[in-house]
């Protein structure tokens, strides 16, 4: 038994069913799989910058901590008044901060580990020159970590900040009001 399908106008032939082909769906395959990949790699990329830019963010956190606290300490007048910028022991030259602080949410895990100097500058050279140079100090804060490595490729990074303290600083208004 033959089935032919007869068009409108009349005419005898056959029509043709069409259909894709095999090299067209491997084209179409490969084209969805090179976007499913590009796409992939753009969400990939995006997260890992956010997560150095986080990183970055609580660098700066660190650093910006450690000099406002700097800010409240006595500078010291020499007879009655001990000082603390100059204590090292009340000003460490070396710390360790991390990611999370202690405590967080109960955070067991503390993340990236920053680790800084502190170096506190006396008999500092002002340009241009001034007269109170010698009541003022300049504190240098940085911090280096090595991020949490996204395969093999774990990248060092650093951040530092400079300051002047002043010996009639924030400290003096602080401890006398």
């Amino acid at each position: 038994m033959q089935f032919n399908h007869q068009p409108a106008g009349g005419s005898k032939r056959f029509q043709r069913v069409r259909a894709f082909s095999f090299v067209e769906v491997l084209i179409a395959s490969g084209m969805g799989l090179f976007i499913f990949a590009a796409l992939f790699y753009g969400i990939s990329n995006g997260l890992t910058l956010l997560d150095v830019t986080r990183q970055n963010l609580r660098a700066t956190q660190i650093v910006l901590s450690r000099m406002e606290g700097l800010r409240l300490c006595a500078w010291g007048n020499g007879t009655n008044q001990a000082s603390q910028v100059f204590n090292t022991t009340i000003i460490p030259t070396t710390f360790t901060d991390y990611f999370y602080p202690v405590g967080l949410n109960g955070v067991t895990n503390l993340g990236v580990a920053y680790y800084g100097t502190m170096v506190v500058q006396s008999n500092i050279t002002l340009n241009p020159s001034a007269s109170y140079s010698s009541n003022m100090a300049m504190v240098t804060i940085s911090l280096r970590w090595t991020n949490s490595g996204y395969g093999n490729h774990q990248l060092a990074h650093s951040q530092s900040m400079s300051t002047y303290v002043s010996q009639s600083g924030i400290q003096n208004y602080i401890y006398t009001h």
